[in-house]
């Protein structure tokens, strides 16, 4: 069976409830932020606990079968977007617990706040260069490439998961007020942009000579 991101969806639905939730939750009342909170975290670690058996198999093709076709390799990049999202959420879950809580367990466990800040920073981190090792499999993987990959839809998997790996570097800088990381964050940011322009003038290109979501041209032709 073929690599395909249809394998992480499940996964992501999950997870990004969770980082939903981290942006929301720091600006409802305490009633309304702990659940949210709560809530999120334990959808982040479902969707989470679907991606890392998703990861364990997609590094078993790898090993077994090697890399996908040439077509198919921007969807290496998927798993980067699973960890790369869940260390966002558990940090910005962490902030958004109530300041001076009068709800729930953290009303009773005023001093969790200041330490679930200090484990979330510390269990991104950990998972931060997890990121890394699939990002560099996934880089080495497409540059090998570089020149026989005509435009698919797939493309598009060169985005999305690394907008996460880029927000997670960001919130790391920013927590360990290192500059340098800052600087590695924003200079993902402006590849990120670069790359986002080539995919939009390579889908528009292809669309409109009949390469892409056109009948029998579409990804799930052959299925």
């Amino acid at each position: 069976m073929p690599f395909t991101p249809a394998m992480f969806l499940a996964g992501y639905s999950a997870m990004l409830t969770g980082t939903v939730a981290s942006l929301v939750a720091g600006s409802q009342s305490p009633e309304r932020a702990v659940p949210i909170i709560i809530s999120g975290l334990a959808y982040k670690g479902f969707g989470w606990l679907i991606s890392f058996v998703c990861i364990v198999y997609f590094v078993r093709l790898l090993l077994d079968k090697g890399p996908p076709p040439p077509q198919l390799r921007p969807n290496l990049f998927i798993p980067v977007g699973s960890i790369a999202y869940t260390t966002v959420a558990l940090i910005g879950l962490a902030d958004a617990i109530p300041t001076n809580p009068s709800y729930g367990y953290f009303a009773s466990h005023p001093e969790a706040k200041q330490i679930l800040q200090v484990v979330a920073l510390f269990v991104g981190i950990f998972m931060w260069l997890f990121a890394f090792w699939v990002f560099a499999i996934a880089v080495l993987g497409n540059v090998s490439v570089v020149g026989k990959m005509s435009f698919s839809l797939t493309w598009w998997a060169f985005i999305f998961p690394n907008v996460g790996f880029m927000l997670a570097t960001s919130i790391v800088g920013k927590k360990l007020e290192s500059a340098p990381i800052l600087w590695v964050a924003s200079t993902m940011t402006i590849l990120l942009v670069a790359i986002w322009l080539v995919c939009i003038v390579g889908c528009v290109k292809a669309v409109w000579q009949g390469k892409i979501v056109w009948p029998g041209k579409d990804e799930d032709k052959d299925m």
